[in-house]
Parts: C-alpha cells; structure tokens; sequence
C-alpha cells in the first residue's frame, strides 16, 4: 500500500550533549559511495556545534536533506547507538511494524531519491524539508515481503562484495548473474509453479496428434529428476522446425545495398542481441523464391558453423526494419508450439555452458551444428503459462542488470 511519511516514520527526538564527549555524525561523515558511516567525529560537549541535536539510535536511517541528490544517506549499525547527528539529516525511525533495513534501501532508491530532489530550494546550498519528506508517499508491502526484499538485495550486494574482493569487473559480474538467470529459469527455479497450469506432457501429447513420428530411442526419463513434476523432456525437433541458411559465392556479397538485392544476416551479426547495423547484401536469385529464408519476427537465429568456442550463439530477432535474408553459416529455429522466446534463453544456456561444442563436427578451422544435432538434442519444457512468466521474469532482471551495464558504459 502507499502511505505518506507520517504514517512511516517516528517524530525525530532531540538530544543536545551536557557533558563529557560524544560521537558527532555530519555529512561528511558519511560515504556516499557505499552509504555508510565511516568517519564521525568525537567531540567534547562543550564543542558542539549548533546543529548537533538529532538523537540516532540504531537501526536508523540518516538521510541528508541538502544536496539530496549526492545520496548521503547511511544505516546506523549498533556502534553508533545513541550518537548525535547534525540537523542536516532527516532521521528516518520506521514504526516497530516496518522492518529497519526495507526502509534504508527503500530511501536508497531513485524512487524516493529522484522525487525528493523535485523539492528542493535554494542556489547555494539546495535542499529539501522535514515536511518534504514527511508528505511524500511510500509503498509499503507486507511484512513478510519486506524482510524477501531485504534478503534479495543483501544476497545481491554480497555478489558484489565477491566481485570487488576478486577484482571482477561489474561487466564480468552482469554476465555471470545472466548466466545465473538462466540456468535457474531452465530448472524451474526462477519462478514459482502453479498447480492450475495445464502440465506440459499434455501439450506435448497435443503436439505431437496428426505430426509424423520420429523414431526415438533415447531415454529421457533420468532428466526428470532436477526439474519439476509439471515439466517434460522431449527432443527439440518435436517442438520446432529448423531451415537452413542461403548459399552463395564470397564474391556475390556486397556491404552497400544494390537494386534487386536484399540484407543478409551471417555469422558476425549473431551476438547477444542480433546487430544489424553491419550487413551484407546479396541477389535475391539465391532465395529462388523459396519464402522460408526470409526472417521473421520471433525467429531464433544460431550460428550453425564457427569456431568451437562460438557456436551456437544465438540471437533473437525482435524487429525487422527491412526485409531480410540469413546465410549458410547460421541456421532459424522456428517454433509456433511452444513460447519462442522461453527456447531462445533455453538455447543460450545451452550455449553458455558449451552443449553446442560438445556436440558439434569438427574440421579444420570450423566447427559444425546441423538439423540432426540439434534436433536430437534433449530439452526440458514446463508449461505453456509458466514459459510466459520464466520470460518475464528473466526480462525483468535482465532489464535492470542492461541499465546498470548501459550506464557504465556511458561514464566510463
């Protein structure tokens, strides 16, 4: 629910220093990189500056009101109990049915931080008010779903810990956690089942009704175990449909577009997300009319012939801004069966942890997929609502790891 910060936080208590010495919180006793008390002061009484009056206790969270946009907030951890804090801060003591830490980061977040900086006055030093705070409006989720929220972020910010401690760049640490992402998604871990969802053996019975049998012998019942009782393993082929790339001679291909001549993806523009700002162009007398090699929205295009260590990369396509083709080193699966994007991370995790080179031919120079390995591969499916929210759930996180990788590509 949302409730303004009356209803959030306790009335700030007053505590002026009589005698002996105490610890003195300022702003610049706060790290605004890590949001933590690193450098108080510790004062005799009858120094106290003026401004020394707010009481903190722990479990507080001190929230700077000028300059809010430098984040100068903190959590008050024990040793700072009963401190005093300058009046700068808006101390923020949740009610005892609001979970202390849910409320620092929930004032850590560009929610709040972003909003309260609208507020602000003043040229030389900008800031907000006590009141400012007070008559925002906060969300504030049950209990339980606090302390989920709370045990998210710290197991996520211990992550981080381990990337700084073994000198990891965050780019590495962004492709690791997607990997991550990924490899919970395809063991039905990522989100929760539901007992109402249609079990995913009866969509395939349904599938494969009037198709043309394939003769199987692998046993496919050993992959049960590590996923859920919803799931089923069937071969690829018996959910999609492979179409193999256009041919043509080196010499045939231009990098500049010519009448009569269409954009071609390869190789080089299969990456994370498919590029298409580097493309070839080729006749269109290689189609021979034959509609299939031309891209579609939802196709999953893999590299069929690379080097070992890249393929069967695959790439989604999202848009297509003109019409398009595909050469012979790359390969489209296609599926109107089951969700097309749930295969295509399914098919990237397949690709991280290296099934297409394991089980690819090999020449000299160039490794090999065709339609047989690939169809014969083994893939787990769960059912047909819980594949649309694995997918949401995977572009949600993915969603905020590309912001936090977009932005440090941009201040770098």
């Amino acid at each position: 629910m949302w409730v303004n910060g009356f209803d959030v936080f306790q009335s700030m208590t007053n505590k002026k220093p009589t005698r002996g010495t105490f610890t003195y919180i300022d702003i610049n006793a706060i790290d605004n990189s890590k949001n933590r008390i690193v450098n108080p002061k510790v004062l005799d009484a009858i120094q106290a500056p003026s401004r020394a009056s707010r009481e903190v206790r722990s479990g507080d969270t001190l929230f700077s009101m000028v300059r809010p946009y430098l984040m100068n907030i903190a959590y008050v951890d024990s040793k700072y109990d009963n401190s005093i804090a300058s009046t700068g801060f808006f101390v923020c003591r949740p009610y005892k049915l609001l979970l202390q830490k849910y409320i620092f980061y929930l004032m850590l977040s560009p929610y709040v931080v972003y909003g309260l900086n609208s507020y602000m006055k003043g040229d030389n030093s900008p800031s907000i008010n006590n009141d400012d705070i007070l008559n925002y409006q906060y969300p504030i989720p049950p209990l339980f779903e606090q302390y989920r929220i709370v045990d998210n972020i710290e197991r996520l910010f211990e992550l981080v810990d381990v990337v700084e401690d073994n000198k990891l760049s965050l780019e590495q640490f962004i492709a690791q956690s997607k990997s991550k992402v990924l490899d919970l998604a395809i063991h039905g871990r990522l989100v929760p089942q539901d007992p109402e969802d249609e079990p995913a053996s009866i969509l395939l019975e349904r599938i494969n009704i009037g198709k043309k049998s394939h003769k199987v012998t692998t046993d496919k019942s050993h992959y049960a175990h590590n996923v859920p009782d919803s799931w089923i393993a069937c071969n690829l082929y018996e959910v999609c449909d492979f179409e193999r790339g256009v041919t043509f001679p080196a010499s045939a291909k231009y990098t500049f577009k010519r009448e009569n001549h269409i954009a071609c993806i390869r190789t080089a523009n299969v990456q994370e997300k498919l590029e298409v700002d580097d493309l070839w162009y080729i006749d269109r007398s290689f189609l021979k009319n034959n509609h299939n090699k031309l891209l579609r929205h939802n196709d999953i295009i893999i590299s069929s012939a690379n080097s070992k260590e890249l393929v069967g990369k695959t790439s989604f396509v999202e848009d297509i801004r003109e019409e398009m083709c595909f050469g012979g080193f790359v390969m489209v699966i296609r599926t109107n069966i089951i969700n097309s994007k749930f295969l295509f991370y399914y098919l990237r995790n397949c690709f991280n942890y290296g099934v297409f080179s394991k089980n690819a031919s090999q020449t000299t120079n160039i490794a090999n997929i065709n339609a047989t390995i690939l169809g014969n591969l083994i893939i787990q499916i769960p059912p047909i609502a819980e594949q649309q929210r694995i997918v949401e759930k995977v572009e949600e996180i993915f969603k905020v790891l590309d912001y936090i990788q977009e932005n440090l590509r941009t201040n770098n």
